[in-house]
């Protein structure tokens, strides 16, 4: 989930540390993920007053 945060701003990066080729693919696939609007809903109120605009 971490590494789809940035597409919602203000986020522009997400830290990623892989150790192995396995981890790498498995980051990669991300890429490919697509966070609804009702889970990007859920994440906003769950992180609430941590999120600084």
């Amino acid at each position: 989930m971490s590494l789809r945060m940035p597409a919602k701003p203000p986020s522009s990066a997400a830290l990623v540390g892989a150790k192995t080729p396995e981890q790498v693919a498995h980051n990669a696939k991300t890429a490919d993920w697509v966070l609804t609007d009702g889970e990007m809903a859920e994440i906003t109120v769950i992180l609430g007053a941590s999120i600084h605009h």
